[in-house]
């Protein structure tokens, strides 16, 4: 397989990302049959390979659209707000009232804000040159392994320091 980290994400891609990086499972429950991607999700569909992942979010609390199309590419706002709680729960970060110098604060969807400034916070990524957090960007696959990278350095009781922060370059072919 092709890593390709300039190409965008799908959402497919960033909940196995998830489910794979945090360990989710649902082990812990008690269930009869496992259930079917699509009981949940109509567009996924129950023999894709990340059907499972969609399952085993969907039981760890990680709030997907029922709508959602998987093979569409996720924006940096999308993934911030799959990525934020999964930290909350299963790290019990704690919640802050932080603020930031963000100067597209006012394209960030409401209800995501808060992850948003919580990502800038806790060094899981950076706003651009500009001070831009760029919600509605569509994320790369080098970004999202990035922020995935950060994030359980954070969830290791580790903030990323200046020194040991991950920046991906990725060179031209």
């Amino acid at each position: 397989m092709h890593y390709a980290p300039k190409s965008k994400l799908s959402y497919a891609e960033a909940v196995q990302i998830i489910v794979k990086a945090f360990h989710l499972t649902f082990d812990k429950l008690r269930l009869f049959k496992l259930p079917n991607a699509s009981n949940f999700y109509p567009n996924v569909m129950n023999d894709a390979w990340y059907s499972n992942s969609f399952i085993i979010a969907h039981f760890n609390g990680v709030v997907i659209p029922k709508d959602v199309n998987p093979s569409s590419t996720i924006t940096r706002e999308q993934f911030t707000k799959l990525l934020i709680p999964v930290l909350g729960r299963k790290y019990n970060l704690p919640m802050i009232k932080i603020s930031a110098n963000v100067k597209d604060q006012d394209q960030i969807t409401p209800d995501i804000e808060s992850f948003a400034l919580r990502l800038i916070h806790y060094r899981i990524t950076e706003l651009d040159k500009d001070g831009n957090f760029l919600p509605k960007n569509e994320l790369t696959r080098g970004e999202a392994t990035t922020w995935v990278y950060n994030a359980l350095h954070v969830t290791s009781a580790q903030k990323p320091s200046l020194s040991d922060k991950v920046t991906v370059s990725i060179e031209d072919e």
